[in-house]
């Protein structure tokens, strides 16, 4: 497709039944069923999403682009940016990823993404708006649909997300914080932030197509085996994708479609609660549960390691009006052949850098 002519503008409720379609060309195998559905999509604009739709000029009725600003707290994801197919290469997913970011500035809120690491088009769309590489979560979500160069079809896989932020904090902080944990634990976080960035092995596809059948299976399995240990633990919400659990001190966010965890600790968490959670999660057909700590408290970075949880990522993160942005590092236990999932990579060259520059400035100023 040549050069065309469009406009960005916030998506309205008319939008939803556009977007679906949009989503099903230009968005396959995506976890979360209800980017398809447009009454899902309907009400999520209704309700306030901050979601901006590209119309084709010059009758601007057909949406050929969409990008979606989740704010949560001081912090904003530029996520769900689409493109329909037959518009690709032309910066419409940079001009919309731009805007997004000059909207949470506006917002004092702070813009970044988890960009996938196997699209370099979406890695130099936020590089050139703004938003610099810090690391990489391996295996982070699923997509249900590949192809390859081919278009044949691959199946199933996790992807690799590349962490890209707007939000500026001192290294110095992560240094001081980091040289008082173990040298040993120190060196496992660097070697795992390095080997982040190469290929990972080849996937087995009889492996990840029994662990990750489809959206809607993987969330059925989930949901009916929670059920079945429902007595152990409190649920705090439940919806079709998402059920946080509680046990004491500790919560879990489960990304049922996903097959992934996110735990929420406190200062009073123990080691029973985090075993349980850790046990729960493999019963239960989790592939992935990570929990993101503050670089600087010991007492916690011990907990993790004594737990079995890797540190395995960096990322700033901003959880006050005021002060500095925390350094937090994810640890992360994965299971259920999590290693025989792993879609590929594919890194721009420039975010490659960034990323072996920040995991030397590391081992140079850490270790």
């Amino acid at each position: 497709m040549g050069e065309y002519q469009y406009q960005i503008r916030r998506a309205e409720v008319g939008d939803a039944s556009g977007l679906g379609e949009l989503a099903k060309a230009g968005f396959r195998g995506y976890p979360f069923t209800m980017v398809y559905e447009p009454p899902s999509l309907a009400k999520a604009i209704a309700d306030g999403e901050h979601r901006i739709v590209a119309l084709l000029e010059p009758d601007l009725q057909r949406i050929i682009g969409t990008a979606v600003l989740g704010i949560e707290g001081y912090m904003a994801e530029v996520k769900r940016v689409i493109v329909s197919p037959e518009y690709r290469r032309n910066g419409l997913a940079e001009a919309m990823t731009k805007k997004l970011v000059a909207d949470a500035s506006r917002l004092n809120v702070h813009p970044y993404s988890d960009t996938r690491a196997d699209q370099i088009g979406m890695q130099k769309a936020s590089l050139r708006s703004g938003l610099n590489a810090i690391s990489v979560e391996t295996g982070k979500h699923v997509v249900f649909y590949h192809e390859d160069s081919d278009h044949n079809p691959l199946g199933p896989a996790r992807e690799s997300m590349i962490h890209m932020t707007s939000l500026k904090a001192k290294p110095e902080s992560l240094y001081s914080g980091l040289k008082k944990w173990s040298p040993d634990v120190t060196k496992i976080l660097i070697e795992n932030m390095k080997r982040a960035y190469h290929e990972p092995k080849e996937k087995s596809k009889k492996i990840s197509q029994k662990h990750l059948p489809s959206a809607q299976e993987v969330r059925e399995q989930i949901h009916q085996r929670l059920d079945e240990s429902k007595n152990d633990f409190s649920v705090l919400h439940d919806e079709q994708d998402v059920t946080v659990v509680q046990r004491g001190n500790i919560k879990m966010t489960i990304v049922k479609p996903d097959a992934s965890g996110f735990i929420e600790t406190n200062s009073d968490t123990t080691k029973e609660e985090l075993d349980y959670i850790l046990t729960l999660s493999e019963s239960i057909g989790l592939q992935i549960v990570t929990s993101y700590e503050n670089a600087d408290d010991l007492e916690k970075v011990s907990l993790m390691n004594e737990c079995g949880l890797t540190p395995s990522m960096i990322r700033p993160w901003q959880t006050q009006a005021d002060g500095d942005p925390q350094w937090q590092v994810g640890f992360r236990k994965t299971m259920n052949e999590y290693n025989n999932c792993l879609h590929h990579i594919r890194i721009d060259h420039d975010v490659r850098q960034q990323l072996e520059d920040f995991a030397v400035g590391l081992e140079q100023n850490v270790l």
